[in-house]
């Protein structure tokens, strides 16, 4: 009898996803080390199993005749259309190969080629002496759209600016009060291929604020005086602003203020003896969006002379407050003036009327300033009030804007 000793040999293989091994006829799945005997052999298999690659196309989109950039992951692949594609809207694929020799192909991406038809305005909203909304159509596949208007009769058009898709409207300001415009959009498919401008739609702003009249000034004092004028219909606040003639004919810059919807007088102080000043005031009328209107007619005053032997400023016998500047971005000054000793106590509220902040002072007869910081606020109106020894001195709405 011959006998035959067995014998083994082995075979390294790698393969994507699963490996049929012709010997055994077995499929595997799992990367290992199996084995199977063929006659007096014994066959080893050492098998890796490689997973295939994550392999994405993005959505992308172009203007008509455009070359559209095709976006594939991981980077070395090939796509199943040409990149860059120049044809119509369609879907594509992406196929990539990695290291292990393991191919994959992307789910379908579609390539949408935006014909960029006219804008459709559908109507404006928040109508304000001054401002407009304008609202239109969205347009699926457009980058950004651009806006233009003018006076109606007007051969020139003002740009309104651009609005990223996919916003549908555009805040327009500056315009004037009971005017009637015309306007138009584009939408852009790309930052360099606009589309034609929409018919054109007209509409008019909002009725003009009048300005006050019969403006006077009382109370003068060297370093102080009394605003006064008749009051506005529908008025939401007043903006106050006076300056000094600083030598024959030229005036320093302006000092804003603000005054309530109530008020027909105003406090200043703080003023240089025996010099010119120049006042005016405007409205600030309702509805929201507030319509400002145009500053009055200048009125002027000049303050008294300093008495022989003035060492200091007088103090006035009458207290009271003013603020500045307004609109205030920081910090907002509060000048009192208070003819005894007081308790100055300053509020802050907001447009609900809810109490935001609060300062104490002890103060001196004279002219005291304390500051008040609005950094923390958002932008705004608000309303302070300054109270000396429990009396209302000052009762102000002031504009919060960075």
């Amino acid at each position: 009898m011959t006998f035959n000793p067995t014998s083994t040999n082995t075979t390294t293989q790698s393969a994507c996803v699963s490996y049929t091994w012709p010997l055994s006829g077995t499929t595997y799945t799992q990367s290992g080390t199996y084995s199977t005997q063929v006659g007096c052999v014994t066959e080893i298999l050492d098998l890796t199993i490689n997973q295939l690659p994550v392999v994405t196309a993005d959505n992308v989109n172009g203007c008509p005749g455009s070359a559209i950039a095709l976006i594939g992951s991981p980077a070395g692949g090939t796509f199943s259309v040409a990149n860059p594609y120049t044809g119509p809207s369609t879907t594509y694929t992406y196929t990539y190969t990695d290291v292990n020799g393991c191919t994959n192909t992307s789910a379908p991406a579609t390539i949408t080629v935006t014909t960029t038809n006219p804008v459709i305005i559908t109507g404006v909203s928040n109508v304000g002496g001054n401002s407009v909304t304008v609202n239109w159509i969205a347009i699926p596949g457009l980058v950004w759209y651009e806006v233009r208007y003018r006076i109606v009769g007007d051969p020139t058009w003002t740009g309104g600016g651009t609005q990223a898709a996919p916003t549908t409207f555009k805040n327009l300001v500056g315009l004037q009060a009971g005017t009637d415009y015309e306007i138009e959009v584009r939408g852009f498919c790309s930052v360099t291929s606009p589309g034609p401008w929409s018919s054109t739609f007209v509409f008019q702003t909002g009725a003009s604020c009048p300005p006050p009249t019969t403006l006077f000034t009382s109370a003068v004092t060297k370093n102080s005086a009394t605003l006064n004028w008749n009051s506005v219909p529908n008025v939401n606040y007043y903006q106050t602003r006076y300056r000094i003639e600083t030598s024959p004919g030229v005036w320093g810059p302006w000092v804003t203020g603000t005054a309530s919807a109530g008020a027909t007088t105003k406090n200043i102080a703080g003023l240089t003896a025996n010099s010119n000043y120049m006042w005016q005031i405007r409205a600030i009328c309702n509805p929201s969006p507030f319509t400002t209107g145009s500053w009055s007619a200048p009125d002027f005053f000049t303050t008294l002379a300093s008495k022989p032997g003035d060492v200091a400023d007088e103090v006035t016998t009458e207290n009271h407050a003013i603020v500045y500047p307004n609109p205030v971005r920081d910090v907002l000054n509060i000048e009192v003036s208070n003819s005894e000793n007081q308790l100055t106590i300053v509020r802050l509220f907001d447009i609900s009327g809810r109490l935001v902040k609060e300062l104490q002072a002890q103060h001196e007869a004279g002219q005291n300033v304390m500051k008040l910081d609005l950094s923390e606020f958002a932008n705004g109106m608000y309303t302070v009030m300054v109270f000396g020894n429990d009396k209302l001195l000052l009762s102000n709405k002031v504009d919060k804007r960075d």
